[in-house]
């Protein structure tokens, strides 16, 4: 199975996980609706049970783009002044995030 590749229209870099996200603020600029939990359980059971070839054919078929959620300004500003701090230590925790997502 493959991951969800996203096209640049859904504003979500980070794969299928993300379509339940309202979290605008940290892109700075308005993102794709939120899509409820169940709607994502049932595109992962589909392509597991052969319905679709994989989990981006799961989702051309059965998302549709029908609104967007603006970000807060403030935050997205907060965001941005913090987001160099996150760059610095993402490489120098990269392994340890690692090892927590093993657990």
């Amino acid at each position: 199975m493959g991951l969800y590749t996203p096209k640049p229209k859904h504003k979500f870099p980070f794969g299928l996980w993300t379509v339940g996200s309202r979290d605008s603020d940290p892109f700075g600029s308005s993102v794709r609706q939120v899509e409820p939990p169940p709607e994502l359980v049932y595109l992962l059971a589909a392509v597991g049970s052969g319905e679709y070839r994989d989990v981006q054919a799961a989702c051309d078929a059965v998302i549709r783009l029908t609104g967007s959620t603006l970000p807060n300004d403030e935050n997205a500003r907060a965001y941005a002044g913090l987001y160099h701090i996150f760059k610095e230590l993402y490489p120098a925790l990269r392994s340890s995030f690692h090892q927590l997502g093993g657990l």
